[in-house]
């Protein structure tokens, strides 16, 4: 499985939008399991005159907020 990250910020701008995502709050991108809904994601932004980059991620990491556990 591919997965797919957008990430947009205004034109000439270095602030990234940002989008709230319950249990983990704000984060800088909007993650996508379907190339075509980031697709239609990166036209949206773009149309609003957005820097748009959409890429694709091999994993997300849960930055140790997870135990691990032993097998």
């Amino acid at each position: 499985m591919r997965l797919w990250n957008v990430e947009a910020a205004p034109e000439f701008s270095a602030r990234t939008k940002a989008w709230w995502y319950p249990l983990v709050g704000s984060l800088e991108y909007r993650g996508h399991f379907r190339s075509a809904t980031r697709a239609r994601m990166r036209s949206a932004w773009r149309a609003r005159g957005y820097d748009v980059y959409a890429g694709g991620v091999e994993a997300y990491s849960t930055l140790g907020w997870f135990k691990k556990t032993r097998s």
